[in-house]
């Protein structure tokens, strides 16, 4: 049962509000808790979300920072971190911190946003170097598949692209997109 001045009541309205997307109002539930419970790094970095979410990187980066203070292997400070360099247009930036997250734990989801970036830096090489790894931790990811797709396309390696795009139909034959490419 919670009670309503109790850490997970405020936390949680915090997250409810936070997916409403009225961001000053998670940030205020979320400070209450913290000031009556203390400041732990999960806390820190729902903050910085919301931060995030309201466009301000300067805010986002320093609660992000601050929880990494607090515990070194939030993995999630470090995503919000690089999510804050890329919604700044500094992929370099974003990709030290996948770089990282990624040394803390195998999750295939920061390897395709390094390759994201890399595409964004027109890295091609490396970009499919971050998709494969991506792709060796979640094989069935129809979505990294089909973004080291891509990027063969972009380097006009068609025939490699070709089958990576065969790779996702054979997944899901629902996905439209390499069908359009192909």
């Amino acid at each position: 049962k919670l009670r309503a001045g109790s850490y997970e009541a405020r936390f949680n309205l915090g997250r409810a509000y936070f997916k409403l997307r009225k961001y000053s109002t998670s940030i205020k539930h979320y400070d209450i808790a913290g000031k009556k419970h203390g400041y732990n790094a999960k806390l820190l970095v729902q903050i910085g979300n919301s931060y995030l979410g309201a466009k301000n990187y300067a805010k986002a980066t320093e609660f992000y920072k601050k929880a990494i203070g607090k515990n070194s292997r939030e993995v999630e400070a470090y995503k919000g971190l690089a999510r804050c360099m890329e919604e700044q247009n500094n992929p370099s930036a974003a990709i030290v911190y996948l770089k990282e997250g990624a040394n803390l734990t195998r999750d295939a989801s920061l390897f395709a946003k390094m390759g994201e970036m890399y595409f964004k830096l027109r890295d091609y090489d490396l970009a499919i170097g971050a998709f494969r790894k991506a792709i060796e931790l979640s094989v069935n990811n129809t979505r990294y598949r089909r973004l080291i797709a891509d990027v063969y396309f972009e380097k006009k390696d068609y025939k490699k692209a070709a089958t990576e795009y065969e790779k996702v139909i054979a997944l899901n034959n629902e996905v439209v997109l390499p069908y359009l490419k192909l």
